[in-house]
């Protein structure tokens, strides 16, 4: 037998509003950004990216970190971060829909890649300060500096997907300070921060 709810008691059924509807991303963004999150970390938010009302993408594993302009983002009211679901972005992808079915979860429809769909779920927690993590470093020399050359090859990456595939990697750093590298994209401004390694 149903137990019938007073009509009293609707006012304290509640429903969460997914923070938006559709938002249409660039895929370049996203698949530069997925770079740069945590593959297998106990820190489960940086498996995801973070979408930010700043009008930026970041990513990070703890170790290195991107953020890149994202005008769309800047349709939010908080940051968001998304954990994408299944296979990588495929690069025929052109722009990327997502598009909210709740609170916590929603779909990726990719335009270029019409027959590829891929799934987001939002992770509730706080993100690193990516204003603190990327903050400008003043000119300073260091004799020298050791950094994991497994990091180098994915920034090679990140360039050549943001549409940057010439010239040199200019990077600026102090002794025993973030190494602060540049991505000078004609289409999207992105930087990148990594940590060196101790010796």
């Amino acid at each position: 037998m149903l137990i019938p709810i007073k009509p009293e008691n609707y006012k304290d059924i509640t429903i969460e509003q997914p923070e938006f509807e559709r938002l249409s991303i660039p895929a370049k963004i996203i698949r530069a950004a997925q770079l740069f999150r945590a593959k297998k970390d106990v820190r489960f938010y940086l498996k995801g990216i973070l979408l930010d009302p700043q009008g930026y993408i970041s990513a990070t594993n703890g170790h290195i970190a991107i953020r890149i302009e994202c005008e769309e983002c800047k349709r939010l009211s908080k940051q968001m971060i998304i954990d994408i679901k299944g296979r990588k972005i495929p690069k025929k992808a052109t722009k990327l829909d997502l598009v909210s079915m709740s609170s916590k979860h929603g779909v990726i429809l990719m335009n270029g890649a019409s027959d590829e769909v891929r799934s987001f779920s939002v992770i509730d927690h706080k993100f690193p300060d990516m204003n603190k993590v990327m903050r400008t470093l003043p000119p300073s020399p260091a004799k020298e500096i050791q950094v994991d050359p497994s990091y180098m090859k994915e920034i090679a990456k990140a360039r050549s997907i943001l549409g940057f595939k010439k010239g040199p990697i200019i990077m600026k750093f102090n002794d025993g300070d973030p190494i602060e590298i540049n991505i000078p994209s004609s289409e999207f401004a992105a930087k990148i921060v990594l940590m060196p390694m101790k010796y």
